[in-house]
């Protein structure tokens, strides 16, 4: 019982670490994201709202994206 119990936990653990490295993960991303839609639409005109939605073709990070969108002309308010 006992070599069975220091075998199981010879194989699990040997599972768990793996050979030392993390796996690769695949290829990079290297296709930029697109916008695939808005709110307000584009093109519409005379917007009075407080807020712009812009859905991105795949995951952003919120905190860098802000600090990458312009908007134009600049809003006056």
């Amino acid at each position: 019982m006992i070599i069975a119990m220091i075998a199981a936990t010879s194989v699990l653990s040997s599972c768990a670490s793996g050979i030392g490295t993390p796996p690769p993960g695949g290829p990079p991303d290297t296709t930029a994201p697109r916008v695939v839609g808005t709110i307000p639409a584009n093109g519409t005109l005379n917007f009075r709202g407080d807020e712009v939605e812009i859905e991105f073709s795949e995951y952003m990070n919120e905190s860098q994206t802000s600090t990458h969108v312009v908007v134009t002309p600049i809003p006056s308010r």
